[in-house]
């Protein structure tokens, strides 16, 4: 009979090493089979416990310490079930409405609207102001009388508050009366 070579600390090293890196998968995890494997290095590796000594270990007792194919599939099947359970248990929780959150979500949509109608009304006011021009008896733009036509909107614009959107609206709508009132 041998006896083992390695001190008990080392021996557990050594096995959990093996089977977290080379055991096979479907390996049977109990103290059964780790005490089979461990008698079979004793008796034919003279009681060093090695990757290779294990491997052969699983290899002579494969039919004691390895799960069969039905048995991993059983239990992946298992695995999958209450997965697929649990996934079912957490479509039906209650998914967080919360009152504040839609009302701050809410304020906030209206403010990005409200940011994006008002750039929106003030570029048309711009252009507005911008696309007014007047020619000479020449044919040509007569660019002194342009500008006092321009002058001129832009000082019908400021008399509106270009900050809020029906300040803006009021604005644009006033350029547009002055424009066309102008020469």
């Amino acid at each position: 009979m041998s006896v083992v070579q390695q001190s008990h600390g080392e021996i557990i090293r050594v096995f959990t090493d093996w089977k977290s890196l080379y055991a096979p998968k479907n390996l049977i995890d109990d103290e059964q089979t780790a005490s089979l494997l461990v008698d079979y290095v004793v008796k034919n590796y003279s009681g060093i416990v090695s990757f290779t000594a294990l491997n052969a270990a699983v290899a002579a007792l494969s039919s004691q310490v390895l799960k069969s194919e039905q048995q991993v599939a059983a239990e992946a099947a298992e695995r999958a079930e209450a997965r697929m359970r649990r996934d079912y248990l957490d479509s039906k929780k209650p998914q967080g409405y919360d009152p504040k959150e839609l009302s701050r979500q809410a304020t906030e949509r209206a403010a990005s609207q409200s940011t994006e109608k008002l750039a929106t009304l003030n570029a048309s006011i711009s252009r507005e102001i911008n696309g007014y021009s007047r020619g000479n008896a020449f044919g040509s733009v007569d660019y002194i009388a342009t500008e006092s036509g321009q002058i001129e909107l832009r000082r019908v614009a400021s008399q509106h508050n270009l900050k809020t959107v029906a300040g803006a609206e009021a604005a644009l709508e006033a350029v547009r009366v002055a424009k066309s009132k102008l020469p």
